[in-house]
């Protein structure tokens, strides 16, 4: 109830008065800059940080577990439950250390698997899923170990990333239903107060920055859906600090402050 208590003088605020001041205390605690873009099906609403930098693209780095798990669940090129096999190699983070379901593969955000399975896809099944799904530039040509998520010329904006999931979350994206349920599952992440928050997280470095995403959608028991994209930038020769879990608290913190300007209620 931390968010709740520390917003609760700002009941009267506005989105739009919200917008147009261009920083938020949240950034600049964090030291760091970016933005939330907000989509209230219920309204019909847009709500911007900064709605600039809601249109700029940048790799989406494991965010697009999302688009990559519709396309190979749909291609039928792996299973929620295959298991894949470690190759010995230690990595940095323990889960990505062992055999792996590909459903936890989502979960634990593990690369080599996913890496594993753009061998799988041919660059012609990318292309033309991502232009059916109208998400991103379409440049998958300069990645690495075929990862052209983390590495590469591959941009997706923030309204983009809500874009998609709004037709993921209504089932109009150009895979099965089995497909998009099947993902929606794998995106299911908290539980708080009755709402529920589906999502990945991303991050990787470009052009001299961490690039830090969140971007999801809330529902709650009564509630349409509320979807968010945030995006994070800190230089790289900076310390890294808190910038991961402040992918979280700024859109927990935004979000609390939108749904009691519009809905007269908090977020957590």
């Amino acid at each position: 109830m931390k968010y709740a208590l520390l917003f609760l003088s700002l009941l009267f605020f506005t989105p739009s008065a919200f917008a147009a001041q261009g920083t938020y205390d949240g950034f600049l605690a964090c030291a760091v800059t970016g933005s939330v873009t907000v989509y209230d099906a219920a309204k019909d609403e847009w709500f911007y940080t900064d709605q600039a930098d809601a249109d700029i693209r940048t790799l989406p780095a494991s965010t697009f577990k999302i688009m990559n798990s519709l396309i190979a669940l749909d291609q039928n090129v792996t299973t929620a439950d295959e298991v894949f096999a470690w190759d010995g190699t230690v990595r940095d983070i323990p889960a990505w250390n062992q055999d792996t379901t590909f459903s936890d593969a989502f979960k634990n955000s593990t690369v080599w698997v996913y890496e594993k399975i753009a061998t799988r896809l041919s660059p012609e099944i990318y292309t033309q899923y991502l232009t059916e799904s109208a998400y991103g530039n379409g440049d998958i040509t300069h990645g690495q170990n075929g990862n052209f998520w983390v590495y590469g010329s591959f941009g997706v904006s923030p309204r983009e990333q809500i874009e998609m999931l709004r037709k993921l979350y209504a089932d109009t994206l150009p895979f099965s239903t089995q497909t998009m349920q099947t993902v929606k599952a794998f995106m299911r992440h908290e539980e708080h107060d009755g709402r529920i928050s589906f999502g990945k997280t991303g991050w990787t470095r470009q052009n001299g920055n961490h690039v830090g995403w969140w971007v999801g959608y809330i529902i709650g028991e009564a509630d349409a859906p509320i979807f968010f994209a945030t995006r994070l930038q800190k230089p790289t020769d900076e310390p890294l600090g808190d910038f991961l879990p402040c992918r979280k608290s700024i859109t927990w913190d935004v979000m609390d402050k939108y749904v009691k300007s519009t809905r007269h209620t908090s977020m957590r």
